[in-house]
């Protein structure tokens, strides 16, 4: 996918046009005066400057962009994958285990339970993608280890691509936002978003469409994404607490809330939101915990 990006200029009078803060490291356009000189006296009209700058703009905008705003080759170490264990998960070249930070995909089969859907897809990817790369750049987050004692990181291709954004992209994983590793978290939600309109992958899949709440049955649970109004709002001594009528509760550590930046819990009330995550029941009740600002948004 390409994306073209459009450059303004500036009217500093009417025979001066400036271009935007991204060009002025240009030793031409250092200074308006100096950018005018350099012309022909023709172009010094404002009909003409303003016929050049047009064209300008479209022989700039000729070039295709792209770059992804997950990518990156600052690093904090480089390593080799050893084995795949899921679309997630997998063992480094020294023995370790790496959990990929931001997304989340199917789970393996275990304890009796069978594999989620999507399983073999997303591990099928991982495998293709990383199979005979030697180099594997890794960029940590605040938190460099998970409860399960194994390693948190980005995961990058040695040409900057982000391995965590192709899976979005692919609609093979979902967004799992875990402060404070939410470095990428704003890319990664339009990677995702990217799959969800086209209904790629797991956005296919009944589970991952939005449901109201006042539908969902008392036996739901697993990652879902629900619409719904909110009828309270409660605080606790660690949390504070939106409730969708009878039907879900959504629990906000206070120690999250500034990750929520925008949240305007003074109007509240009334808001039509959708709010995504793992639906869990707690004294008979069912319950879903948001950290981040992705994954509850004000729809009215």
């Amino acid at each position: 996918m390409s994306v073209h990006s459009a450059i303004l200029f500036t009217p500093a009078n009417r025979k001066c046009w400036i271009p935007p803060v991204g060009l002025i490291n240009f030793a031409v356009n250092t200074a308006c005066k100096t950018f005018i000189g350099t012309l022909p006296d023709l172009l010094k009209s404002a009909f003409i400057g303003r016929f050049f700058a047009y064209y300008l703009l479209l022989f700039l905008c000729s070039f295709p962009h792209t770059s992804n705003a997950c990518d990156s080759r600052a690093y904090d170490r480089t390593a080799s994958a050893r084995h795949i264990i899921d679309g997630d998960t997998l063992v480094l070249s020294d023995g370790r285990k790496l959990r990929l930070i931001g997304i989340d995909t199917p789970e393996l089969a275990r304890k009796g339970r069978p594999a989620e859907s999507g399983t073999d897809a997303a591990r099928l990817y991982l495998s293709k993608l990383l199979k005979d790369k030697d180099r594997l750049g890794l960029k940590y987050g605040p938190e460099r280890k998970d409860r399960h004692g194994r390693l948190l990181a980005h995961l990058f291709l040695e040409d900057g691509s982000n391995i965590q954004a192709g899976l979005l992209r692919e609609g093979l994983a979902l967004p799992l936002n875990i402060p404070p590793n939410v470095l990428f978290s704003d890319c990664y939600e339009e990677q995702m978003l990217l799959a969800r309109a086209a209904g790629r992958g797991l956005w296919q899949l009944p589970q991952f469409q939005t449901i109201r709440a006042k539908s969902m049955q008392p036996d739901t649970h697993g990652y879902r994404l629900v619409h719904g109004v909110v009828s309270k709002l409660g605080f606790s001594d660690s949390a504070v607490w939106l409730n969708l009528n009878k039907h879900l509760a959504i629990r906000i550590r206070r120690k999250h809330l500034s990750y929520l930046a925008g949240l305007d819990l003074n109007n509240i009330i009334g808001a039509e939101i959708e709010v995504r995550g793992v639906i869990y029941q707690r004294n008979k009740q069912m319950r879903v915990s948001v950290r981040h600002k992705n994954d509850l948004k004000i729809l009215k």
